[in-house]
This record gives C-alpha cells, sequence and structure tokens, in this order.
C-alpha cells in the first residue's frame, strides 16, 4: 500500500480525476536526476546528487548545503514546465522536501523558476519555511523594482513547515497576486502579494506570464541569489495547468 489519504469532504468525480489529468510536467527522480549539478560547496565530501531512497522515499535529489551566495549548490532541471500554458484558470506547483539544518526567520530560496543568469535575473522562488520573492526586472535591485510594482518579498514564516521530515508543499496560484499554499494538503497560508511590506509589493502583475515563458526554467536548490543555508532534499515535483482547490490539494 502507499499513499493512503483521507478527506474530510466527498470528492465530486472532477476533483478524484482532475489532478491527474491536468499534470504539466512531473518528475519522481525514480530513476535519477535530470538536467545538470551544479556543486560550488562541498560539505563534507557531499556533491548534489541522486538518492535511490531517502528518509523512506524512493528517489530523491540531494542538494548539500550552501556556504555563501558566491558559492550555490543547485540541480538545473533545463525544463519550463509552465511553457505556453493557458492561465485563465492559474497555475499550481508542488514538491515533497525534507530539509535539514536551522529554518531562518527570512529563509533563503528552495525552489525557483528564473530567466538568464544567476546574478542578473528574472525569478520566482520559495524559501524552505514559505518565504517568496518575485523579481520581474532583469536584474535590477530589489528596492528599485519594488517601487516600480515589478517586485515583491513576503517574508512571512510558515510554521507549518519543519524540520528533518517529508513535507508536501503544495503552492497554488490562482492569478498574479495571491497564493495558496497548502503543507501536507492543509492550507497553511494565503498571500496578497498587493500588500506585502511596505514599497516590496507586486503593483503591475507578470507572475503568470513570467511562469509560462519558454525561457523561465526550473531550479531545484540554490540557483537564485538568495542562498539556501539548509541541506535540502526533493521528490516528485509537479506543475498543474490549473490552480488547485483545496479539495484538489488535499487529494495529492
Amino acid at each position: 500500500l502507499d499513499d493512503i489519504a483521507c478527506y474530510t469532504t466527498a470528492l465530486s468525480a472532477e476533483e478524484l480525476g482532475a489532478t491527474e489529468n491536468s499534470v504539466l510536467y512531473e518528475n519522481s527522480f525514480d530513476s535519477g536526476m535530470v538536467g545538470t549539478a551544479v556543486t560550488n560547496n562541498v560539505d563534507k565530501g557531499v556533491y548534489v546528487h541522486h538518492e535511490e531512497t531517502f528518509a523512506g522515499r524512493d528517489g530523491a535529489v540531494f542538494i548539500p548545503y550552501t556556504e555563501s551566495t558566491s558559492a550555490p549548490n543547485y540541480l538545473a532541471t533545463g525544463i519550463s514546465p509552465f511553457a505556453g500554458a493557458d492561465t485563465s484558470d492559474g497555475l499550481t506547483f508542488s514538491y515533497y522536501q525534507y530539509i535539514n539544518g536551522t529554518i531562518w526567520a527570512n529563509d533563503r530560496i528552495a525552489l525557483g523558476f528564473a530567466q538568464g543568469e544567476r546574478d542578473e535575473c528574472k525569478y520566482f522562488g520559495i524559501g524552505c519555511n514559505g518565504h517568496f520573492r518575485f523579481n520581474n526586472g532583469d536584474g535590477g535591485t530589489d528596492s528599485s523594482l519594488s517601487s516600480a510594482g515589478i517586485y515583491f518579498d513576503y517574508t512571512g514564516t510558515n510554521s507549518s513547515i519543519t524540520n528533518k521530515k517529508w513535507q508536501l508543499i503544495t503552492v497554488s496560484i490562482p492569478d498574479d497576486y495571491h497564493l495558496n499554499v497548502y503543507v501536507d494538503g492543509v492550507l497553511a497560508d494565503s498571500i496578497d502579494v498587493t500588500g506585502v511590506g511596505g514599497s516590496g509589493h507586486l503593483a503591475k502583475g507578470g507572475l503568470l506570464d513570467f511562469l509560462t515563458s519558454s525561457n523561465t526554467t526550473l531550479y531545484l536548490g540554490a540557483y537564485i541569489r538568495y542562498w539556501s543555508s539548509l541541506t535540502l532534499v526533493f521528490d516528485n515535483v509537479k506543475c498543474f495547468d490549473h490552480a488547485l482547490s483545496a479539495a484538489e490539494a488535499a487529494a495529492l
């Protein structure tokens, strides 16, 4: 037996089948990593690598501790999972993560989407603890971009995310300005990015267009300039062609 789940509502036929039929991208890493593994900081002899099994799950990507912004460790998948997707019903991505280390209050990016070179790129990323950043300005400084309405930095931490445990993180994006975050199928945060922190908010949208660009590719680990201070392990990354409802997120 595997993936036993119980729900608090009677799921409709549409809810039962919707997530399976709407997957744009899926990688369980059962057969290895897909993409380019980059290790700039070898932590205790460990490089970015594939694990056949890790903490009870089959197939995973192991990203060792990144020491600084100049020595990032990450997996560049080379995949544009949302390219050309219809965004009228939003988008969703989900993944399992296992983190080992200190979860800082202002945590660093764990998984992200980016265009261009690492230090001068547009990007959207989520930290290990639910911290989001979106930079839609081709490498400009965060302060100048936020005042122009094309950057946001959501620094709220998600208390549902814990250390040394596999957890399913699901980010449902119904439109350019809202994010619903589920942890193990339970709604843990609802974010309105039009009002995040002073001038650091998104006034001009662009998030869904950015994600569906063929130039936007998926990265696991510390590709985005805000480095990760934790050991990260990923499994079963999925992208969906609509914003999953609460029932659909619970059914993953």
